[in-house]
């Protein structure tokens, strides 16, 4: 059983991330268009994860997109979730360019401290 959750080698600082969808290609639009799912089939995560030895142009990043196959007779993922059925997930990977990863996302962002120590914290700036 794997926890769902970002984690590198050292992980020196950990924290968040919020992302929109595109309006028009979004990660199920861009999987269906590439035949890796069937239209019945609901992405539920995604991970990323970029290495170093970075090369400009090139498919540097690692991504899983990870679905939801069957909702075994539940009329909602979050139904499913909720009646202690085991989370079964198909995961597809791929590797990817920043530009086609990002452009899967009308905005994203990403918070990060050493160990997570101020995430989720309230601050002003001076």
């Amino acid at each position: 059983m794997e926890v769902f959750t970002a984690s590198v080698q050292y992980d020196d600082l950990k924290g968040s991330v919020a992302a929109d969808d595109a309006d028009f290609k979004d990660s199920k639009s861009y999987l269906l268009e590439k035949g890796l799912i069937q239209d019945n089939e609901f992405v539920v995560g995604v991970k990323m994860f970029c290495g170093e030895h970075l090369k400009p142009g090139e498919k540097n990043l690692y991504v899983s997109f990870f679905t939801v196959p069957d909702l075994k007779g539940f009329s909602s993922i979050p139904e499913m979730l909720s009646s202690g059925t085991d989370l079964e997930l198909k995961e597809i990977h791929l590797d990817m360019s920043f530009i086609e990863f990002f452009s899967l996302f009308k905005r994203f962002s990403i918070s990060a401290s050493p160990d997570g120590i101020i995430e989720g914290a309230e601050y002003t700036t001076v």
